[in-house]
């Protein structure tokens, strides 16, 4: 995981880490935002 997973701009690879991953990791990562997303329903 690069520094560049702490910005805004998500690439498609990331994106569908992302939505595999649970949410108690984003928490964890300090990317809170990601957890208010609807799609991580």
């Amino acid at each position: 995981m690069t520094s560049s997973s702490e910005t805004l701009e998500i690439s498609g690879n990331e994106l569908v880490h992302i939505l595999r991953t649970p949410r108690h990791q984003y928490t964890s990562d300090g990317c809170v935002v990601l957890d208010c997303r609807p799609f991580l329903d």
